[in-house]
């Protein structure tokens, strides 16, 4: 009995989740649709709206910047700054115009939902 030589295979590495990035390129998203729903609300960037897109980037870069930490309060580190720049996005349109139109409320949703998914996005530590 011959047996037919089989073809080579590759083995490709599975790409691994979570990355060490995670909480930063949820965080990146969330800026990225609140420049977005800034854009396309009204036909005018307001004072409120450009101070909101810096906060959000802001967000963006501090949740990378905070280290990954596996254990105690440091594990909710990255949440934590989330959660304070959506209560910066929330205070901006309030200290600069005094009230909170649509487009704000889409900008502090936004935000929330960001944290959130800082929250519960999983970050590899090492």
């Amino acid at each position: 009995m011959t047996t037919e030589p089989s073809a080579p295979t590759t083995k490709f590495d599975p790409v691994e989740l979570p990355s060490r990035y995670a909480k930063a390129i949820v965080a990146i998203i969330a800026a990225a649709l609140s420049v977005l729903v800034t854009a396309l609300t009204d036909d005018v960037v307001t004072l409120a709206e450009v101070l909101g897109i810096a906060v959000a980037v802001v967000t963006a870069v501090s949740v990378y910047l905070v280290p990954n930490l596996p254990t105690g309060i440091g594990h909710y580190a990255k949440a934590i700054v989330a959660v304070a720049g959506t209560a910066l996005q929330a205070a901006v349109p309030l200290a600069v115009e005094g009230t909170i139109d649509v487009s704000g409320w889409l900008l502090i949703l936004l935000a929330a939902l960001g944290a959130v998914s800082v929250g519960i996005v999983p970050n590899r530590s090492e």
